[in-house]
């Protein structure tokens, strides 16, 4: 390519896309090259200490918080209503009632639900996650983390809401979550 033609290409920017690239991912290759140097392993070595290092900071992030944690319902009779979350790695799970998905519970006896907890965002000091759930998730009997549902009917009354926002607060072994509609409730891990 002649010096005119070659500045005809950079002027109309065809050349741009292609040379800027390639000179960023060379500064980003030279530095790791440089780093693996200058500790004295070679390039592979400093990468995979750099990834070691990444994956470390993100499960640190969420290993304090790992296990299960109750809501104890202050108004259980005969059949235990409370709440449960459980955590494991980058997920949650949640076990709840129909109560949440409800405007009010008249007549007929609560139903229970497990459902993924979408959206999980969580810090040292908050959390903030979705559930969605639809009426074939809902059982008679109540659903745990401590228990299998075997035997469990669908629970027949219907929900009116299919979905619900959480969002709250760590601390510790505790977890004090919010949602429109109710109380502030605090879970405890067991």
């Amino acid at each position: 390519m002649t010096k005119s033609k070659y500045q005809s290409q950079v002027k109309r920017g065809k050349l741009g896309c292609i040379i800027i690239p390639t000179i960023v991912i060379g500064a980003i290759v030279s530095f790791y090259i440089i780093i693996g140097i200058m500790v004295g392993h070679g390039v592979s070595e400093a990468a995979k200490n750099i990834a070691t290092v990444l994956r470390e900071k993100k499960d640190e992030n969420l290993k304090f918080l790992e296990g299960t944690y109750e809501f104890v319902c202050e108004h259980n009779t005969n059949v235990i209503e409370n709440h449960y979350i459980k955590l494991k790695n980058d997920t949650g799970t949640y076990f709840g009632t129909s109560d949440d998905f409800d405007d009010a519970r008249e007549g007929y006896f609560v139903g229970f639900f497990r459902a993924k907890m979408d959206s999980l965002k969580i810090s040292r000091t908050n959390i903030s996650f979705s559930l969605y759930v639809n009426d074939s998730m809902f059982f008679d009997k109540p659903i745990t983390p401590f228990s299998v549902k075997n035997n469990y009917s669908n629970w027949t009354n219907g929900i009116e809401y299919k979905w619900r926002k959480y969002e709250g607060k760590i601390n510790g072994d505790t977890i004090e979550i919010v949602t429109d509609g109710f109380d502030k409730r605090k879970f405890i891990k067991k």
